[in-house]
């Protein structure tokens, strides 16, 4: 069993599926986007969570809230006592650095 797993956050994007094949061999990944986004070719080794776009009124400078909305909900997923977020829009051909320098810092928040 795995000790990291890796939430891919934000707007479909193509780039997010093929990260997602070089992320599974390190853990689980988890998909979170939002219920009206189309996640075409969707690969079932990975945890799909879409959440419903909050109401009312708030400060959403820079679509903070939303990725931090996003992002929770990815991370109430997680089983494992690590976690990596990548934008979906974002692929990384070797993160094997990363993993290690998360890893092996347990009590330090790594960015």
């Amino acid at each position: 069993m795995s000790n990291i797993s890796f939430i891919i956050q934000g707007p479909f994007h193509e780039n997010g599926l093929k990260a997602a094949q070089h992320y599974k061999s390190f853990g689980p990944v988890i998909f979170s986007c939002w219920s009206d986004n189309n996640v075409p070719n969707f690969d079932t080794d990975c945890l799909l969570i879409k959440s419903d776009y909050p109401r009312g009124h708030f400060h959403n400078f820079m679509n903070v809230f939303y990725q931090a909305t996003t992002t929770l909900a990815g991370l109430c997923e997680v089983k494992t006592p690590f976690a990596i977020k990548f934008r979906c829009d974002e692929i990384y051909s070797d993160i094997s650095r990363l993993v290690e320098k998360v890893t092996s810092n347990p009590n330090k928040m790594v960015t």
